[in-house]
């Protein structure tokens, strides 16, 4: 079964029990899913629809920051809701320390010191299986 057949049944089954919250962000999901499919003119492989969920929950990540700093904790309870249905979907994310020690390898193997080129190597290198934020912040301080 692929994964937007599996996000399909998901969204049937929630539909059946009733759970609103489940049904609007598995609906958003299989929406963004199949407009990649379309753009793609075809099925999607694995890593392109992990990305696509990747996307969904930073824009529930921001909508949440966004809710919380205009004090609409009605809104950021329903964001937050929707997140944790999402995040089932996301692919297991690597360890801090799995993070570091590919890192580590990447600047010994370069020799250079500079940031950008290197947070592209170690991103590109854990695959969407790591936060660019937490790699950011391990590569920074592995610099410093």
């Amino acid at each position: 079964m692929s994964f937007v057949e599996t996000v399909q049944q998901d969204m049937q089954q929630a539909l059946k029990a009733k759970d609103t919250v489940a049904v609007s962000a598995l609906r958003s999901l299989k929406a963004a899913l199949q407009k990649a499919e379309i753009e793609a003119k075809g099925s999607l492989d694995e890593q392109r629809a992990f990305a696509i969920v990747k996307k969904e929950i930073k824009q529930r990540e921001d909508s949440i920051a966004e809710y919380t700093r205009a004090g609409r904790a009605d809104l950021t309870e329903v964001e937050q809701a929707e997140l944790e249905v999402l995040l089932k979907y996301q692919p297991e994310q690597l360890s801090e320390e799995a993070i570091v020690a590919i890192i580590e390898e990447i600047v010994s193997a370069s020799g250079t010191k500079d940031f950008g080129p290197l947070m592209g190597q170690v991103m590109g290198r854990t695959n969407g299986l790591a936060d660019g934020k937490v790699v950011q912040d391990l590569l920074k301080k592995h610099l410093a």
